[in-house]
């Protein structure tokens, strides 16, 4: 290589690090879902990972989600919704920020939240600010960190769990290894059941908050979980409770 090309690829992979773009041979992935409300199908998901994604802060997780309803549906209550997450997987998979374009019949944002886990602060904006307690994980995170779990039989994880402000204290128990049948196919699956514990009980939001972050923690429900075993971890299934569900359709490796 001639001196003129040296400069050159110095030149470009500096222009990559300040604009803190991510690394084309990171790890990403695409897990397509639908959504049941009482056994019918109401709804598309889809969760993007963008793992080991170089920025300015060193390695990273992206984790992009877009949901919207379809059919009848759509009509009744348009929703279509997208988010994204960054998290630090040196700090235990702690969130930095969560951004938010919420378009649905009854809410319209766009809006930042952001985490300072050495101050114990999260912020939306300039507009309302929330003390979190340690190791605080918001609902994408808390996905990605039990995925990286060991997952063996009996294992249980506890941590907190910030919901726009409405705090929780989970336990994730695992209670069984089971074959599990979704449209994408079979699969051996570790089976994890979340329990919520309010930490701010009676705690009145501001503001009002979109579909997801609203209802998914519920002192009376559990959550159940489905988590592949095998190298690749995929989110097989969640039981947001007892009537809602969210089945893996379909996976695409970049």
């Amino acid at each position: 290589m001639n001196k003129m090309n040296k400069v050159l690829s110095i030149f470009f992979v500096l222009i990559g690090c300040s604009s803190g773009s991510i690394d084309a041979k990171a790890a990403h992935c695409r897990w397509d879902y639908d959504i049941q409300y009482r056994g019918v199908v109401t709804s598309d998901l889809s969760i993007e990972i963008i793992e080991d994604a170089m920025g300015l802060e060193g390695a990273r997780t992206l984790i992009r989600c877009e949901t919207h309803n379809k059919g009848a549906f759509q009509r009744l209550f348009h929703v279509k919704n997208q988010y994204e997450t960054q998290i630090i997987p040196s700090q235990n998979g702690l969130p930095l920020f969560l951004k938010k374009i919420i378009n649905q019949k009854n809410i319209q944002q766009e809006w930042e939240i952001s985490y300072d886990h050495h101050s114990g602060n999260a912020a939306i904006d300039s507009q309302y600010t929330w003390q979190i307690p340690p190791n605080c994980h918001n609902y994408f995170s808390m996905l990605v960190f039990l995925q990286k779990q060991p997952l063996n039989m009996g294992d249980t994880y506890q941590f907190a769990l910030d919901t726009e402000s409405k705090l929780w204290q989970v336990t994730a128990k695992i209670v069984g290894l089971e074959t599990l049948d979704v449209p994408c196919g079979r699969f051996m699956s570790s089976h994890l059941v979340l329990f919520f514990q309010p930490l701010n009980e009676g705690h009145i939001r501001e503001w009002k908050t979109d579909l997801m972050t609203n209802r998914f923690a519920n002192k009376k429900e559990k959550m159940h979980i489905w988590i592949e075993n095998s190298v690749e971890r995929k989110i097989i299934r969640i039981n947001y409770n007892s009537q809602t569900k969210m089945r893996l359709r379909s996976v695409t490796n970049y």
